[in-house]
């Protein structure tokens, strides 16, 4: 089997370097899109059957309160390619009455590292300033 890697440098949303490597001959990863603009009414099923028109749709899910949805929603698909498809073809796209918006959802669990890092800083911080000198 004939491997061709490309090796990317970056830098993450923490600054941290990485590496990306691309291969058509490795299996895909599944890519999930943001759905945002949605009809609180549209259900599972529903948005499925949209992006079906696009690509093959491995899962959707759709936060719900009291109820009824939150106006926004996930839609997992096989990879990269088929996520760019379901963007050009869907994106603005009219659905229960509402046009819809798509994006590739991005990873949240590094901005959320961050986020705690910054808090327990600031936490420290507040933490010294209230200790009384003496």
């Amino acid at each position: 089997m004939d491997f061709n890697f490309e090796s990317k440098s970056l830098k993450n949303k923490a600054g941290l370097q990485t590496s990306e490597q691309t291969d058509s001959n490795i299996v895909n990863i599944p890519v999930q899109l943001y759905v945002k603009n949605l009809n609180y009414y549209t259900t599972s099923g529903s948005l499925k059957q949209h992006f079906e028109k696009a690509c093959p749709v491995q899962s959707v899910k759709i936060p719900v309160s009291f109820g009824r949805g939150r106006g926004y929603g996930f839609v997992t698909v096989k990879d990269k390619q088929h996520a760019q498809r379901a963007v050009n073809m869907l994106n603005d796209s009219l659905l229960d009455g509402r046009i819809i918006h798509i994006e590739i959802a991005k990873n949240r669990s590094i901005v959320k590292a961050s986020e705690q890092i910054y808090k327990n800083d600031l936490i420290a911080m507040t933490q010294q300033k209230e200790q009384p000198q003496f």
